[in-house]
């Protein structure tokens, strides 16, 4: 039976799109992972078979902070062992072919060089003295975790079958830092030069360090912004664009999408987020702005999902950050009614991904709702580990919370023993890393108690008007989203085919919050002050109900929506009217 992808007009959701990415990290032997010693020997032939990291050295070292300080130092953080071996034993081994100078470091996979630290070069003197430098080389090539799903796998003669303990996998590359990638037309390399001063010029931005991109080399930039050091790595890679790939609802141009098919090659960039996830993309889509003045599309790799150029220039000249939602998309997987809804965009954030299992087709609308409230949650609130913990996300339309949690999914499988989608053998090849599976708490008992139902408990309760909460930071984005782009309303409110709606933030008792956000529909606009009338009832502000008209100012509003030839438009897709 075929599974298919629906693709969810609300937010930019994509097919996962065929690249030629860097080449994949290896994992150790697993007798690597266990301890963390060093591990001495004189004799390397024995060790022909293995994938581990050897430490040559000599008697004396010159730098300040002795090298195998740091060397200890990642051992016992990541519990590795090391295999270490005197200089002058490994000037005896095949290796010294390749590698003449000692103290280093270097991988070695199945009696194979992968990589090295030279000694005799500036270049990698850092990561001789900087605990995070030697972390985020040695990281590139080798994962720091032990290879869990290979370690639970039975092998035949001929094939393998899956244990019944299912455990994560470390994050892929894509996941453990952002990667976004910038199509150039084809064959022009012009952007190239000059590409780090274009950089620079962004403000906030102060360069440490760079290394010169090459079309086989990748290129480096260290810099500082907001208080933070950052590292981003680009390549020139080949990449292929399917024509699933392209989301119709987000309007791309004709032209923008040939130009992209005509083109096989982009810049891809890798960027490592720290603390402001919202800010920290909006950052990297500037520099990659900048890198290439002539872009002809954008792919963001990490949310798989194609960016319309207007969309990101709107982005990177607002000097607001753009919705939670932005960093991620929500695929929904179908086959015949069942329908499994998963995030990808949230692990580079340090967050959880987040899946809801056995939903259908009459109520994955709802469910859609609910995991991208869950999610934007997660993102405002940096709740890196929310399992098992309380999430009040909203009230059902019967006015009980709506109390959100997570689980591991291989713990929400044992839940879920006869689904079709989203099961064992969906997460040989993918979904089976930092991913969790949202469930609920029926009340403040099953809360306490750690009780867990699953959320289709809820499918008559979410009905037609549930609220789903947002953040006070949340609250205070769009609210200068949507003044900062209310030009556009002015612009078409008059427009007989066009209606406007406008969400107002009214105050409300102190024990259910700050303010209560409702829809009104547009009537007038006087100035600073808007005439609208209710569309909704509210839930906790007194003396009103819908078609209830007032006056409010403009900068009550918190969000907006224009109605125009059946197309919704918000301060987070007005691109489209650009």
């Amino acid at each position: 039976m075929k599974k298919y992808l629906l693709i969810i007009p609300i937010v930019l959701t994509v097919i996962i799109i065929c690249l030629y990415l860097p080449k994949k990290k290896i994992y150790l032997t697993e007798k690597y992972y266990a301890n963390n010693t060093f591990i001495e020997t004189t004799d390397l032939s024995n060790l022909d078979n293995d994938t581990y990291i050897l430490f040559t050295y000599n008697n004396y070292c010159t730098l300040p902070i002795p090298c195998e300080y740091i060397f200890e130092e990642f051992m016992k953080k990541y519990n590795i062992s090391l295999v270490s071996i005197p200089f002058k034993d490994f000037k005896n081994t095949k290796y010294y072919k390749k590698v003449k100078y000692a103290p280093t470091i270097i991988i070695i996979n199945n009696g194979k060089v992968i990589s090295y630290l030279d000694a005799n070069s500036d270049k990698d003197l850092d990561k001789y003295q900087d605990i995070e430098e030697f972390v985020s080389w040695i990281s590139k090539y080798i994962y720091l975790e032990e290879n869990k799903w290979y370690n639970n796998l039975s092998w035949g003669s001929d094939y393998m079958l899956l244990k019944k303990s299912l455990q994560e996998q470390p994050l892929n590359y894509w996941e453990e830092q952002s990667v976004i990638l910038g199509i150039f037309p084809k064959e022009d390399l012009s952007f190239t030069d000059g590409i780090y001063e274009r950089v620079a010029k962004i403000k906030g931005i102060d360069i440490i360090y760079t290394k010169p991109i090459e079309i086989t080399k990748p290129g480096v930039i260290k810099f500082t912004f907001d208080k933070e050091t950052y590292e981003m790595e680009i390549n020139i890679i080949k990449f292929s664009l399917p024509d699933t790939y392209i989301n119709k609802a987000m309007k791309f141009k004709e032209e923008e999408i040939n130009n992209i098919k005509n083109t096989d090659k982009a810049l891809l960039t890798t960027m490592k987020y720290k603390k402001d996830s919202q800010k920290e993309y909006q950052l990297q889509l500037k520099i990659l702005t900048k890198m290439i003045p002539n872009l002809i599309g954008i792919i963001d790799e990490s949310a798989e999902k194609l960016l319309p150029l207007k969309w990101v220039e709107m982005t990177t000249k607002s000097n607001i950050v753009e919705s939670p939602n932005s960093l991620y998309t929500i695929h929904a997987v179908y086959e015949n009614n069942e329908v499994w809804l998963h995030t990808h965009g949230l692990n580079r954030c340090g967050l959880t991904e987040l899946e809801i299992l056995d939903s259908n087709k009459e109520n994955y609308n709802n469910h859609y709702n609910l995991i991208s409230s869950y999610a934007n949650y997660l993102i405002c609130n940096k709740e890196t580990n929310p399992r098992n913990k309380s999430a009040y996300i909203g009230v059902l339309i019967n006015r009980e919370p709506i109390l959100a949690t997570c689980i591991s999914w291989t713990e929400a499988l044992k839940y879920y023993k006869k689904i079709k989608l989203g099961n064992k053998e969906d997460r040989k090849e993918s979904h089976n890393t930092y991913s969790s599976v949202i469930f609920v708490y029926k009340n403040e008992k099953d809360e306490k108690h750690k009780k867990i139902s699953k959320i289709n408990i809820y499918d008559s309760l979410l009905g037609n008007n549930p609220i789903f909460f947002i953040s006070n930071k949340e609250t205070k984005r769009m609210r200068l989203a949507a003044q900062e782009r209310f030009n556009f309303v002015i612009e078409n409110y008059k427009n007989k085919k066009t209606k406007v709606l406008l969400k107002i933030g009214l105050p409300v008792e102190k024990k259910y919050g700050s303010f209560e956000h409702i829809w009104f529909e547009l009537l007038e606009i006087e100035n600073d002050k808007i005439k609208g009338e209710l569309t909704q009832e509210p839930y906790n502000v007194k003396d009103i109900k819908e078609g209830y008209i007032g006056w409010y100012k403009i900068g009550d509003i918190t969000d907006w929506i224009i109605i125009i030839n059946d197309q919704s438009i918000t301060p987070n897709n007005v691109y489209l009217l650009m």
